[in-house]
């Protein structure tokens, strides 16, 4: 009669195999989840600037987007000193890494008519904004470039006629 299940050299294969396609699938899905919090945190940013501009443009008064390149961002409305919209980078990029040009700058103020004006506290407005991860030895990195009515997300490693490239 014939015995059912498995040897013990066949597990021992089927484990060492198993071992094999785990060592070579850990460092892609690391590159992968750290090239995902950067997309994340680029994406909520862009995203959080665009909706500054589309509230003071509804509101038809300044709003302002206000970053804290470690914990997060918000939108506020000037007149009132209320949150319409915040984002902690804990909730979808706890990794990525924010760079915030000029250096010491901290939000961007949109007018009534979705043009970037000064801060109320005098600061300088932000132009760009560069995304970036620790995680991986060759991460994708994004960056922000919020121009005086629009904010484009574009990718730093692509020369000037693509599309993708940073202008």
């Amino acid at each position: 009669m014939r015995s059912h299940g498995f040897s013990l050299i066949e597990l021992m294969v089927a484990i060492t195999i198993l071992a094999l396609v785990v060592m070579l699938g850990v460092p892609m899905y690391t590159q992968f989840i750290g090239n995902t919090q950067v997309r994340n945190a680029a994406e909520s940013m862009l995203n959080g600037l665009r909706l500054a501009q589309t509230e003071a443009v509804k509101r038809n008064e300044p709003v302002q987007f206000v970053l804290d390149s470690v914990t997060g961002w918000q939108v506020r409305d000037i007149a009132d000193n209320t949150t319409i919209q915040s984002y902690s980078f804990a909730e979808g990029a706890p990794k990525a890494k924010i760079v915030i040009a000029p250096g010491k700058t901290t939000g961007v103020t949109y007018s009534g008519l979705g043009r970037v004006v000064p801060n109320p506290d005098g600061s300088v407005s932000i132009a760009q904004i560069d995304v970036t991860t620790a995680m991986t030895a060759e991460p994708r990195d994004l960056r922000l470039v919020v121009g005086l009515s629009d904010v484009r997300m574009c990718d730093p490693r692509f020369a000037s006629p693509d599309p993708l490239a940073c202008p």
